[in-house]
């Protein structure tokens, strides 16, 4: 499903744009699809303009394949971070990827 709408509404934000302290309170963002109608399993990023927020380090994740799921069922990564998919079920997986960002494929798998 393409976005082409987002609809940000924040009940209250105070950011000291020129200095590193910064204040926040809660927000509520909606994303919706071309027809206006709700998008769920979004994940937003808001960066500050002229930050460099590269990554350095080793940084991983866990993506869990349990009963027949993902799990959790959405995980954001900084790009860079090393994501491994741990096969719980007592069958072997395919996992892939047909994202722009970032392709890839694990063919029938077990265990890690």
């Amino acid at each position: 499903m393409r976005a082409q709408k987002i609809l940000l509404a924040f009940s209250f934000i105070g950011l000291f744009l020129g200095s590193s302290v910064g204040f926040a309170a809660d927000q509520t963002v909606r994303m919706l699809d071309q027809d206006n109608n709700a998008v769920e399993f979004v994940v937003v990023s808001l960066k500050k303009k002229g930050v460099d927020y590269s990554f350095e380090g080793n940084a991983s994740a866990v993506m869990e394949q349990r009963d027949q799921a993902f799990q959790p069922f959405v995980l954001a990564v900084q790009a860079g971070t090393s994501v491994s998919f741990p096969n719980f079920d007592n069958f072997r997986h395919h996992v892939y990827s047909f994202s722009k960002a970032k392709r890839f494929e694990i063919k029938l798998y077990g265990g890690d």
